[in-house]
């Protein structure tokens, strides 16, 4: 099960949507995909900003993974909008809907190159939970993740995300990977 739930099945996707985008969406791999092939398809997408095979249906700050209306045509060769799960809600339960911290979560912009391997954001005592909250936006926050229908806890049993150790590790991972591949 450990391994079912390893970093490199997951993958971060938002609704692109006339809200501005809300990309806290989970999707997970599944069996019989290859990593490399789920690795190609977000490297594509997110190169343009447009997240794919996901789009979230929003009620105020809470969202659910609804892979069953992505574009079909976002998809790269060989891979279908049915190779994904819908398997978390992630809640933002400290932001009044409609409040100024609430409208820069949902305006926040999907940052480009989104590499499920290599960009992990860890929710969980095992950092086995792959979660990507775009840098600046809510750091400090207290972010919520349920995961097939249990909410995942940090090591003091607690549903949170460290997202300032998130938006270092994403930086840092940022500066590596645009100098490895000239961006």
């Amino acid at each position: 099960m450990a391994d079912d739930k390893a970093p490199k099945d997951y993958g971060i996707g938002g609704s692109g949507s006339a809200d501005g985008g809300y990309p806290q969406c989970l999707l997970r791999r599944k069996p019989g995909l290859s990593v490399q092939a789920f690795q190609a398809g977000w490297l594509e997408h997110a190169r343009f900003g447009m997240p794919w095979a996901a789009d979230c249906g929003m009620t105020h700050y809470v969202q659910i993974v609804n892979p069953t209306v992505a574009n079909p045509a976002a998809m790269p060769a060989g891979v279908a909008i049915e190779d994904f799960d819908a398997v978390a809600e992630i809640r933002i339960p400290s932001e009044a809907p409609g409040s100024e911290a609430d409208k820069a979560i949902r305006g926040a912009y999907f940052e480009q190159c989104i590499i499920p391997d290599e960009c992990r954001y860890f929710a969980g005592p095992n950092r086995d939970l792959a979660v990507w909250i775009p840098p600046g936006t809510a750091t400090g926050k207290r972010i919520e993740v349920m995961v097939d229908g249990e909410w995942v806890k940090d090591a003091h049993g607690k549903p949170v995300i460290d997202l300032e150790q998130s938006t270092k590790d994403y930086e840092d991972w940022k500066k590596k990977y645009r100098a490895e591949h000239k961006l």
